[in-house]
């Protein structure tokens, strides 16, 4: 990730970072059934999760899933170095639930 993209992060009341994570392969067949993906901060919990997403976009949140995506072994020469780890959290809007806006021009 690009430390300009950090940077453009949101805080929510807690003082948690969240924001949309750059969609993989899978992350955009999700955004036309309302599945969007989030890089979040490693001890944030699915219901700070939710809360945060439902407070920031104005939707409704049906389910939050989490996981911890470990950092990969990099190399450049004889120097090597570990990419940083992070929190993926895969949240399903309700039926009724607009879609977010921010995602529309990815999909």
């Amino acid at each position: 990730r690009s430390r300009k993209f950090r940077r453009s992060t949101e805080r929510n009341e807690s003082g948690r970072h969240h924001h949309p994570s750059h969609p993989h392969r899978k992350g955009y067949d999700g955004i036309a059934n309302k599945k969007y993906t989030f890089e979040v901060a490693k001890g944030t919990n699915k219901t700070q999760i939710r809360l945060a997403v439902e407070q920031l976009f104005g939707v409704k949140v049906a389910s939050v899933n989490t996981s911890n995506v470990r950092g990969k072994l990099k190399r450049m020469g004889r120097n090597e170095g570990m990419t940083s780890s992070y929190k993926k959290a895969i949240v399903q809007l309700t039926e009724g639930s607009k879609p977010i806006e921010y995602f529309d021009s990815l999909s």
